[in-house]
């Protein structure tokens, strides 16, 4: 029992220091955003994939994608269909998992969500990353 404890108690704290935080309440993570100023990534997935959703893989693999991600977003997981609180209106999506760039405040979509595979394909979240935060070229600039 006590060999249970102990792991456990590593596992979490490597988990935080790490700087990974998953909220899994809606109103705590939107309270989150609010207070640091970040937009949410809202990620959907069917209750049974929420312990291997393919986001949290792919994030593992690539550290310089999490660390934008954790920087710039609040980040939640959401079961769907489940007896967690959330406004299912604004994430309603036929196909899971569904990844949702929110403003806290209006609650308004950043962007088109990602829906299935695309959810957690790193090409597909590159390619959305690039439009919510596009470079400023010199060029560009200029305008």
């Amino acid at each position: 029992m006590r060999m249970r404890l102990l792991i456990l108690w590593i596992i979490c704290f490597l988990g935080a220091s790490a700087g990974e935080r998953w909220y899994g309440d809606y109103r705590k993570a939107r309270e989150a955003a609010l207070q640091e100023r970040k937009a949410l990534a809202v990620y959907l997935v069917a209750p049974e994939d929420l312990r291997k959703a393919p986001l949290l893989q792919t994030l593992r693999k690539n550290p310089a994608l999490k660390q934008r991600l954790f920087k710039a977003f609040v980040p939640v997981i959401l079961a769907a269909k489940s007896r967690s609180r959330y406004p299912i209106e604004l994430y309603y999506s036929p196909v899971l998992p569904a990844l949702f760039f929110m403003d806290p405040v209006r609650e308004v979509p950043l962007a088109p969500s990602l829906t299935g595979p695309s959810a957690s394909d790193p090409k597909a979240l590159e390619e959305l990353w690039r439009r919510l935060f596009p470079v400023k070229t010199p060029s560009s600039l200029s305008r």
